[in-house]
């Protein structure tokens, strides 16, 4: 997944003229908060900050856990850029009912909109329903666990 992520960048870097990046994103970070808001010295860490998912060094949980409106992270297991493992482990440890996870069976990166565009609107939409979707799950009772 990082070295996808590295030709990435590094495609990035190419098509906008800026030096060779060696697959940093750190880098491609600093150059596009430098060139959108030059005189906000604070956007390259702002930007990081919004971005990371997973905790920092000697934090615990996820910005997940404190997710207030709902949040549907959707990724095939034929995903070129990225395995569908590391996904399903991070939102097996959300305990936030407004964050879930669908993994698909194909789709590559981005194809299961244009190929089955009726079938992946309607996960969607469904999640984002305010009478049965995770938003109603707020709302809900449920009985005690024993």
């Amino acid at each position: 997944m990082a070295a996808a992520l590295g030709d990435i960048v590094d495609l990035r870097a190419k098509q906008k003229h800026y030096p060779k990046l060696h697959g940093s994103l750190r880098e491609l970070l600093h150059i596009e908060a430098r060139r959108v808001a030059p005189e906000y010295s604070g956007f390259h860490d702002d930007g990081v900050e919004y971005v990371r998912l997973l905790p920092s060094a000697g934090e615990s949980g996820t910005k997940l856990d404190a997710a207030r409106v709902p949040i549907l992270i959707v990724h095939a297991v034929d995903d070129p850029v990225g395995s569908a493992q590391p996904v399903a482990d991070l939102v097996s440890q959300v305990r936030n009912p407004n964050v879930a996870a669908i993994i698909l069976p194909g789709g590559g990166h981005c194809g299961f909109a244009p190929y089955a565009r009726d079938y992946f609107y309607s996960l969607i939409l469904n999640f984002f329903d305010r009478g049965h979707g995770a938003a109603a799950s707020l709302r809900r009772r449920y009985a005690a666990s024993p």
